[in-house]
């Protein structure tokens, strides 16, 4: 060997030591800005937390019309009040003063700084209370809430102390109205805001502490690391052709796992997680520290039973390759599917030091060849329904040649063929709908939608045509538990077929005099429709085929096919295609019998978007 060739070798290894502590430098640098974004994140979530507990006490004392307290020179009459018997006497002659939310949100912050850890106060562009007039940054804010803004949050500079500011709009509700109506305030105006402060430092403690902790733990990997490379530089010196060609081996290696399309999962012999690549990361959402040291169980959907894994398992510790499809959940709860093939590594000893997952992920492929499915079941069954009809339209013609049966007859044929059409429309609408939901690259928008105006609108179209329809059938709602201001992200289009498809179906089996029970309501963060009717329910082995596309109950061609007849038979897409509306919206359908009569319980469940819009931003 000669010297040339050992001076390549250090260069070499000089530039390797630069890439390794450049890395680090980078990798470090990343990990601080994991743990100040984080320390922020805790930060807002426990002034949104102290934001709602308040709220929730103005809301108490609004709803109660304030609280009397014993008048002191802590808590004097408030002079901005002007209410009917804001000051009275108790016979005993204690002398008892009224406190509003103002006066009760402005007493908790001024006196119990030292237990809450931060300040706060209502203010606003007009307020009663001059001293409840907002500083600079507040006018911002209120100034941006009138332009349809609902939060404004920053850390900022006060008293050349960091702190970290919250501020939300309030609007008019009727227990405001008493005090502010002088001031021309309207229900459901933004009459100013609550604005929070505190001292930032406190959240960013445990930052630091895990700052600390990585550095330390990456300083230690580094000294491992150029310890490694300094007897990798030992070895090369020794046999370069060997090193250099196992260094290069290991470079494609390397690149062609970063650069896989497929997602890469490596995990020790224990099935704890080590790596996973870029593609995986794209694909679940979950970067490598979020699942460095776990089980890949946390992307467990809970579409497979314990049997599954347990064989899985047995396979892959039995030193055989398992390749399979599997359901697996993604960071934001969304479900994918994907085919894997999972290798055991073996070591120099015979044991399985390793598992390699090879992950593709094919969730467009099954919704196309879902998709595949419906049409293949249109073209190749379900079409025989309106086909039959033209079919009997074909021979009531041939009938028309005889004397004297003409009069009769065409109405026959009209009533025919209109159905016929209806039909072949249903099916060409569902499969178009379909279509659109499983297809590659084309998506239909989700925007933030109100959803108390698609169930209260879908109420009234089905009202409407039950009424069209000349059916006797009561039409019960109750949507008093939906805030109108409860929002959705989906697709309102869609939203209210799938409200139309489930009430259709609900009238089209229960019989005149008969009545069907509407109930909205939200409950842990989900909203939920029940649509009850009290028609003769559904045989139990048939609960689950109502849901498979074109199953129908009735005859289509011995029943009429208006959608809100009695009995109307149609093509058995309705229920469907609500299925895969709340699917694609993440949310989910469900058909039982009622258990408090005879009639049948369809639930809808829509997630609920994180938060509420005013109604100024309704489109």
């Amino acid at each position: 060997m000669g010297r040339l060739e050992n001076s390549d070798i250090k260069k070499v290894i000089w530039a390797l030591f630069a890439v390794w502590s450049i890395g680090f430098a980078l990798a470090l640098s990343t990990e601080f800005r994991h743990h100040l974004d984080a320390a922020r994140e805790l930060a807002r979530a426990e002034v949104r937390t102290q934001y709602d507990w308040m709220v929730t006490l103005r809301s108490w004392l609004a709803s109660h019309g304030g609280v009397y307290v014993p008048m002191t020179e802590r808590t004097p009459s408030n002079p901005y009040l002007n209410v009917p018997e804001k000051d009275i006497q108790t016979p005993s002659g204690k002398k008892l003063t009224l406190m509003n939310p103002a006066y009760v949100t402005r007493q908790i912050y001024t006196e119990f700084y030292g237990k809450i850890g931060m300040k706060g106060h209502l203010t606003s562009l007009m307020p009663l209370n001059p001293a409840n007039g907002p500083d600079e940054w507040e006018r911002a804010g209120l100034e941006e809430f009138e332009k349809g803004s609902l939060e404004k949050f920053e850390f900022a500079n006060i008293g050349g102390i960091q702190h970290l500011r919250l501020m939300r709009p309030l609007f008019v509700e009727k227990s405001c109205i008493p005090c502010h109506e002088k001031q021309g305030y309207k229900l459901g105006d933004i009459r100013g805001g609550l604005s929070l402060s505190a001292p930032a430092e406190k959240y960013f403690v445990k930052a630091w502490e895990g700052i600390r902790s990585s550095l330390l733990t990456y300083a230690a990997i580094w000294l491992a690391g150029a310890a490694a490379l300094y007897l990798f530089s030992s070895q090369m010196l020794k046999s370069t052709r060997e090193r250099l060609l196992m260094q290069n081996e290991n470079a494609r290696l390397a690149g062609a796992v970063m650069h896989a399309a497929d997602a890469v999962v490596i995990t020790d012999g224990e099935g704890n997680i080590e790596y996973v690549n870029p593609a995986f990361e794209e694909v679940t959402g979950y970067c490598l520290n979020e699942v460095r040291g776990k089980n890949p169980r946390v992307l467990k959907s809970g579409r497979h039973d314990k049997a599954f894994y347990e064989n899985m398992w047995r396979a892959i510790q039995a030193g055989r390759v398992w390749r399979g499809k599997i359901t697996n959940r993604k960071k934001d709860g969304s479900l994918y599917e994907e085919e894997m093939t999972i290798s055991p590594i073996v070591g120099a000893a015979g044991a399985i030091v390793n598992f390699v997952a090879v992950k593709r992920d094919i969730t467009r492929e099954a919704a196309l060849q879902k998709s595949r499915a419906y049409f293949t079941d249109i073209t190749a069954h379900e079409l025989r329904t309106p086909l039959a009809k033209l079919h009997l339209v074909q021979n009531l013609l041939k009938q028309l040649e005889a004397p004297g049966s003409a009069g009769s007859r065409i109405e026959d044929v009209s009533i025919a063929l209109r159905e016929s059409i209806t039909s072949f429309d249903r099916i060409v609408s569902a499969t178009a709908l379909i279509s659109d939901m499983t297809r590659t690259g084309i998506e239909r928008p989700f925007v933030r939608d109100f959803i108390y105006y698609d169930i209260t609108t879908a109420l009234e179209t089905a009202k409407n045509n039950i009424e069209a329809a000349q059916r006797n059938i009561k039409m019960e709602m109750d949507v008093a538990d939906i805030p109108r201001h409860a929002v959705v992200m989906g697709n309102r289009g869609m939203i209210q077929q799938a409200l139309d498809e489930v009430l259709s179906n609900a009238v089209k089996y229960t019989p005149d005099g008969k009545s069907i029970i509407v109930r909205a309501f939200v409950l842990n963060g989900l909203v939920h429709v029940d649509v009850a009717d009290e028609g003769e329910g559904i045989p139990e082995d048939k609960l689950r085929e109502v849901l498979i596309p074109y199953f129908s109950l009735e005859n289509p061609l011995t029943h009429s096919t208006g959608r809100y007849k009695f009995h109307g038979g149609g093509l058995g897409l309705g229920l469907t295609v609500a299925k895969l509306i709340m699917e694609y919206h993440n949310g989910a359908l469900a058909i039982a019998n009622r258990t408090d009569s005879a009639g049948t319980l369809v639930a809808l469940t829509f997630p609920l978007a994180s938060e509420e819009m005013s109604p100024e931003v309704v489109v």
